[in-house]
């Protein structure tokens, strides 16, 4: 029995404004803005405002997006932050209607899973942290329900939308568009015709490798030993993570395997899609890498997996009653899957920093990733997490040195203490006492040789 329409609407309305109002509090239990990547975004528009062009080049359809809300808002952090809960509603808007693609229009089921994503804590982590990746993943969901209506023009649309948005978003929407084409298509055609295929999909994959070639230089090793992601992913963030978050992972897991069985026994084309798509973000000879494509790849396979639900088909009421009910219930604690204190950086601590650093505009420091970003954003100062690729005078490059609790500092050389383990010593200083570390205490260098004192020189690949 289909779900009425006035319902329907009722319902999607209604579940669109709890998100916003949960996303608010959750979102709100800092007064800075989310996530690690927040003030590098914020100083790229700030400083396209004030310049006209932004600090490091990139071309991302976010930025505009990002700057739209700093006019509706008039201040940075709170454009941040409603960019956040805006696309996370887009998103579970989106979601709604590629389900009701999915499921051939049931209106029940689309609404569970607009239902599930509001109380994901997935979700709920995943817009706290990745806002550009977010973004490309609501044109991602657009462009897959309209290639599935076979509606080509907003196929085309969305997919430049979300590959304008975030590579990454771009890749997967390729491959999902590839696979779909594949199973839909090359069963009717002819030896010549899948031969005409076969040419125009190598050419696509060659596309695809192009499009992310300076993204592929960053990661050395790409494949090893089988793992399984979802219990890699809980076994590397254990501490990181609350029990909620953890306990969705698993979920989705046992969605996945249970879908294999069900579509192995009686398959669909779009079953078989999905779960090829998912296979291959989740490809288990793939290095897990918190900081490689791997992790990026699980990440976005967890808002899509869910999907499975409507694809497989859920007809029996009951189970829709449990599984909404369990959603209700997982949603009272889903907001704790953000906590800002464990998984953003110690903003009052960089606060702390940045009013410590002594007023000098034509001064270059070298810091951290999080704190190289707060710094540029609040001071105007050039800051970056990397050694410069060209040449600084030496009396005009800094760096904020992380010296860990353990050690004295006068272990250090001669510098300006600006909090317990954060000092400002000049990088010749610095580079001098590393190369003698080299010669009498590696232990001591193995220490300070951490992401916290950056030592790589900034790549080609964030210039271009």
């Amino acid at each position: 029995m289909q779900l009425n329409k006035k319902y329907f609407y009722t319902g999607l309305i209604l579940l669109l404004v709890a998100t916003i109002i949960q996303r608010y509090f959750c979102y709100f239990q800092t007064s800075y803005p989310n996530g690690w990547d927040a003030y590098f975004y914020l100083d790229q528009i700030k400083h396209y405002n004030n310049t006209g062009h932004l600090h490091t080049p990139r071309t991302s359809l976010f930025y505009p997006v990002l700057n739209g809300f700093y006019y509706f808002t008039g201040s940075y952090e709170l454009a941040y932050k409603w960019c956040l809960i805006i696309c996370s509603t887009a998103f579970v808007f989106a979601a709604c209607y590629l389900s009701y693609f999915l499921s051939l229009k049931d209106r029940l089921n689309t609404l569970l899973i607009g239902y599930y994503f509001m109380c994901s804590p997935v979700l709920v982590y995943f817009g706290s942290q990745y806002g550009k990746n977010l973004l490309g993943m609501v044109f991602l969901l657009f462009f897959m329900a309209f290639l599935i209506q076979k509606r080509t023009i907003p196929s085309i649309a969305f997919f430049l939308l979300s590959l304008f948005s975030h590579k990454l978003t771009g890749g997967v929407a390729l491959l999902f568009g590839i696979t779909y084409l594949s199973v839909l298509y090359l069963p009717k055609l002819s030896i010549k015709k899948i031969m005409v295929s076969a040419i125009i999909l190598i050419t696509l994959l060659t596309s695809l490798i192009f499009l992310f070639q300076d993204q592929l230089s960053r990661q050395q090793e790409y494949f090893n030993g089988f793992t399984l992601p979802w219990f890699s992913f809980i076994y590397e963030m254990d501490t990181f993570f609350p029990t909620i978050l953890k306990f969705e992972v698993i979920l989705q897991f046992t969605l996945v395997v249970s879908a294999i069985f069900i579509i192995f026994l009686k398959p669909k084309r779009p079953q078989v899609v999905l779960l090829l798509v998912l296979g291959i973000l989740c490809f288990p000879f793939l290095k897990w890498d918190t900081l490689g494509y791997s992790y990026r790849f699980f990440l976005t396979s967890l808002l899509l997996s869910p999907h499975i639900l409507v694809v497989i088909g859920i007809k029996k009421r009951w189970i829709n009653f449990v599984l909404i009910v369990m959603a209700g219930m997982v949603s009272l604690f889903s907001w704790k899957a953000y906590n800002p204190h464990q998984q953003d950086p110690p903003y009052p601590l960089y606060e702390h920093i940045a009013s410590q650093l002594p007023t000098n505009d034509s001064t270059l420091i070298i810091a951290h990733k999080g704190l190289a970003e707060f710094i540029s954003f609040k001071t105007g100062t050039e800051v970056m997490p990397w050694i410069p690729e060209y040449s600084v005078p030496i009396d005009k490059l800094y760096r904020i040195v992380y010296l860990p609790s353990i050690y004295s500092e006068t272990v250090l050389p001669k510098g300006r203490k600006l909090t317990l383990n954060y000092y400002y010593i000049k990088e010749i200083t610095w580079q001098k006492f590393l190369n003698r570390l080299k010669k009498e205490d590696i232990s001591l260098l193995k220490e300070l040789a951490t992401w916290k004192n950056p030592l790589e020189v900034r790549p080609a690949y964030l210039t271009n």
